[in-house]
C-alpha cells in the first residue's frame, strides 16, 4: 500500500474534518423511494439516513450511471420536515469488473474510481456523507477480508477526490469495519487515509449494552493519535440490537433482547457516543426486514415491518418512541460529557451515568440511567425472562454489589440477573443551584418535577431506562 507519509499526513489532517455535522443521531434503511409516510416517521425521529449505494445496480452499461433513484431519495430526504442527511455508502462489487469481485485489479479500481467520483459530482453540495464499503473486514469482502485491498482502494477513491477540485470539499470517511477491529483500521492509517478521510466510522456490535463500548472508543482514540496531530472525529455508522425470538436463526450466537431492552440501549447508544464524543450514531435499523420472528435479520427495525398506511406507515416499536423522545429532549443540544454524580443510593459507581447537555438556555441538561438494581423485586424471574446484570465469569460478590441476583447453583442462562421489578436507584448529581427542572422518562412520559438548593445538587429516580432532565423554559 502506498502511504502519504506521516509528514503529509500530520498537514492534511487538520484541514479534513471540518466538513461533518457537528451531531447527528440517524438511522440505517433498505429503500430508495419511501411508502407513503416513511420519509415523515423517519424524520420525526432521525436527523440521517444511512443506505447503500450499490455499484452493481447503478453501472450496468460500462461507463454509464443512472443515479434516478438516488435522485428521489434525496428529494425526499431534503423535503423532509425536518431535513434528513444522506449517508451513502459506496459499496460491494460490480459483475461488469473482476468478476463481481471487490475492484482489485488496475481497470476494477479505476472503474470504482470514476464510479465514485461520477456519483460525488453528480450530488455535490447537498451536504452528503460518502462512506468507503460496508464491513470490508467482515462478510462484505469477497472471498476473505483483505486489510492492504481495501486500503489500496479507499486511497484511489480519496485521492480521486481531494485532487478534484470540484468535489474536493465533499465528505468521505471509512473504514466502516464490524465492531472496533484496530489491527484492520491500523492498515487503513498505515495507508495515510487519515489525510483523505473526514472521519474514521466503526460498527461497534457487542451482545452486551453500549457502556463497555466507552473503552473501545479510548482505545480507538489513542490509535488514532499515534498517526495525526489533530483530533479525528469518530462516526458510529451502524449498530443495534435484534429483537427476534429464541432460536434467533443466523444471530452469529447473538440472542435477542426484549422490545424494552432494545429501547433502552438505543437511548444508552446515542448517549454513550455522546459522552465519548462519538459525533455521529447511526442505529440499525428503521424497520423490521420481515415478520418471521425468530430470525434474527428480520427483527432489528425501530418499527414493525407490515405497512399500515400514510398517516402511521409502521406502527413503532418501543425503540421509535425512544428514539422520538431523546431526539427532541436533547438532539439539538450541544454534548459536554459527564455530569457529575455527587452519590447514589447504590455504591456502585462505576455503574452509574449521568450525560450533560446544553441547550442554549441558563442552565444544562442532563440524561441518567444505572446498570445497578435497587432494592425491591424478586429474583424469581422465569429463566426466559432473566436480563443479564453481569459478565463472563462474575463472582456472587460482584454480581451482588451491582444490587443483582445471583445464581448458584448454576444451571443456565445468565448467572447474573435483575431483579423484576428492577429496584430504583437515587441518583444526585451537580447542576445548577436553586433551578427548577422537568423529568421525562425514556418513553417521553412526564415525571415529577425536581429541584436543586443552594448546592446544586439534584436527585432522581435511575434505572436502566435513561431519565431526562431539563430547565423549565427548555422546549
Amino acid at each position: 500500500v502506498q502511504s502519504l507519509g506521516l509528514l503529509a499526513l500530520l498537514v492534511l489532517v487538520p484541514s479534513v474534518h471540518a466538513r461533518l455535522p457537528q451531531r447527528g443521531w440517524g438511522v440505517n434503511i433498505h429503500f430508495t423511494d419511501g411508502a407513503p409516510g416513511e420519509i415523515a416517521q423517519i424524520a420525526a425521529a432521525f436527523r440521517l439516513t444511512r443506505m447503500d449505494f450499490g455499484w452493481a445496480g447503478i453501472e450496468t452499461v460500462p461507463g454509464v450511471y443512472n443515479f434516478a433513484a438516488y435522485d428521489r431519495l434525496l428529494a425526499q430526504c431534503e423535503g423532509a420536515q425536518p431535513k434528513i442527511t444522506p449517508y451513502w455508502i459506496l459499496d460491494y462489487g460490480n459483475p461488469l469488473y473482476d468478476g463481481g469481485l471487490p475492484p482489485h485489479t488496475a481497470a476494477g479500481i479505476d472503474a470504482f474510481v470514476r464510479f465514485a467520483t461520477a456519483a460525488i459530482t453528480h450530488f455535490k453540495g447537498h451536504g452528503i456523507i460518502w462512506e468507503m464499503w460496508n464491513e470490508p473486514n467482515g462478510g462484505f469482502w469477497k472471498p476473505v477480508a483483505n486489510a492492504t485491498a481495501y486500503a489500496i482502494l479507499a486511497t484511489a477513491v480519496g485521492r480521486a477526490i481531494r485532487g478534484d477540485a470540484a468535489i474536493t470539499a465533499e465528505t468521505y470517511i471509512g473504514p466502516a469495519t464490524s465492531g472496533i477491529d484496530l489491527k484492520f483500521i491500523e492498515v487503513c492509517l498505515q495507508a495515510g487515509l487519515l489525510g483523505l478521510w473526514d472521519a474514521v466510522s466503526v460498527h461497534p456490535y457487542r451482545a452486551d449494552g453500549p457502556e463497555s463500548a466507552i473503552a473501545d472508543y479510548a482505545g480507538l482514540r489513542a490509535l488514532i493519535a499515534r498517526y495525526s496531530s489533530a483530533p479525528v472525529p469518530i462516526i458510529s455508522g451502524e449498530w443495534g440490537w435484534s429483537t427476534c425470538l429464541a432460536p434467533c436463526t443466523e444471530a452469529n450466537g447473538l440472542q435477542g433482547v426484549s422490545d424494552e431492552m432494545q429501547a433502552q440501549y438505543l437511548s444508552r447508544q446515542w448517549l454513550v457516543n455522546a459522552m465519548s464524543n462519538v459525533t455521529i450514531s447511526i442505529f440499525y435499523d428503521y424497520k423490521d426486514d420481515g415478520t418471521d420472528p425468530t430470525y434474527n435479520e428480520q427483527r432489528f427495525g425501530t418499527v414493525q415491518h407490515d405497512y399500515i398506511n400514510a398517516t402511521l406507515p409502521h406502527a413503532p416499536k418501543p425503540s421509535y418512541t425512544a428514539a422520538l423522545t431523546l431526539q427532541r429532549t436533547l438532539g439539538r443540544c450541544a454534548a459536554l460529557g459527564n455530569a457529575t454524580i455527587v452519590r447514589a443510593s447504590v455504591v456502585a459507581p462505576e455503574l452509574h451515568f449521568a450525560a450533560r447537555f446544553n441547550c442554549s438556555v441558563a442552565a444544562d441538561s442532563y440524561a441518567v440511567w444505572t446498570l445497578a438494581d435497587g432494592p425491591g423485586g424478586s429474583c424469581s424471574t422465569p429463566e426466559a425472562q432473566r436480563m443479564d446484570c453481569g459478565f463472563y465469569g462474575i463472582s456472587q460478590g460482584q454480581c451482588e454489589g451491582r444490587g443483582c441476583c445471583f445464581q448458584n447453583p448454576f444451571t443456565s442462562g445468565p448467572q447474573c440477573y435483575h431483579h423484576v421489578p428492577r429496584g430504583i436507584v437515587n441518583i444526585t448529581i451537580s447542576a445548577a443551584a436553586n433551578r427548577c427542572f422537568n423529568v421525562l422518562a425514556m418513553d417521553g412520559s412526564p415525571q415529577p418535577p425536581v429541584c436543586s438548593g443552594p448546592q446544586g445538587e439534584v436527585t432522581v429516580p435511575a434505572s436502566a431506562s435513561p431519565t431526562y432532565i431539563f430547565p423549565y423554559q427548555q422546549v
